[in-house]
């Protein structure tokens, strides 16, 4: 139960970011398979699937779907399946994620303010306790992300009640791309992290460096990119001290 419940929170967190870099101009469908290597004692690299996440967009470029199936031990262990509605400005009204493997079904709610999304509510009941789930959004002048605030809270019957505040802070360049995210702020329940990241001309991520809440330096990811013959990626790789921790292998359907 603790591993599903945790899976949830990483599901509702990992919504909030989408895909970063895509510039989804006639993308159909695009599936991303991620991998990442890990060493075993005996010396050998051996490669695991930690997901695979298919993407439906319509000729608008908007998302439609999102089907999404997570690995345990390089085993099938948790798939959902998120249908996006949009209201008669286009954007996301609310979506719909069912969890296939128990029927559990939510829906996350979109509330605007001055055209950009100001919170996001999500609640549902399994085994008689009731989940909430909210992300408040603040933004600079010019309309820039500059705060998330994630707050999830459990009313468990038995046992006691789990309340997590999560805030992060993040920092654009003049181009509107994010250059940081800081998670340092979060509750002592959550891992402090500050990541600093390093774009080339084109805006994609070349680099992330990693610190803590202390400001020291933990680690730098540096990534790997192939494209396809319309520029748009398909294989990133994440390299840490020049090792290869995790790629991301992506086949692209363009509508016509």
């Amino acid at each position: 139960m603790k591993k599903i419940t945790a899976f949830l929170l990483l599901l509702l967190c990992l919504a909030s970011f989408g895909q970063e870099d895509e510039q989804n101009k006639n993308f159909k469908k695009v599936t991303e398979t991620e991998t990442y290597s890990t060493r075993y004692s005996d010396g050998k690299k051996h490669i695991s699937t930690s997901e695979i996440n298919e993407y439906y967009y319509n000729k608008q470029g908007k998302i439609t779907q999102n089907k999404r199936k997570t690995f345990y031990k390089n085993e099938p262990y948790i798939s959902t399946r998120t249908t996006y509605f949009y209201n008669t400005n286009n954007k996301i009204d609310y979506t719909e994620t069912i969890i296939l493997e128990d029927s559990l079904k939510y829906r996350t709610l979109y509330t605007y303010q001055n055209g950009e999304i100001y919170k996001k509510t999500t609640s549902y009941t399994r085994n008689n306790n009731l989940t909430n789930y909210n992300e408040s959004y603040n933004y600079n002048l010019q309309n820039e992300l500059i705060t998330c605030v994630f707050l999830y809270s459990v009313m468990d019957l038995y046992t006691e009640n789990l309340r997590r505040n999560l805030i992060t802070t993040f920092t654009y360049n003049k181009k509107g791309q994010m250059i940081e995210s800081d998670w340092t702020k979060s509750d002592s329940t959550y891992k402090y992290d500050r990541i600093v990241h390093v774009r080339n001309r084109k805006g994609l991520r070349t680099k992330d460096k990693i610190f803590n809440k202390n400001n020291k330096h933990l680690k730098t990811v540096n990534f790997k990119y192939e494209f396809d013959d319309k520029n748009n990626w398909i294989i990133m790789k994440h390299y840490e001290k020049r090792q290869l921790t995790k790629a991301i292998y992506r086949e692209i359907e363009y509508y016509e």
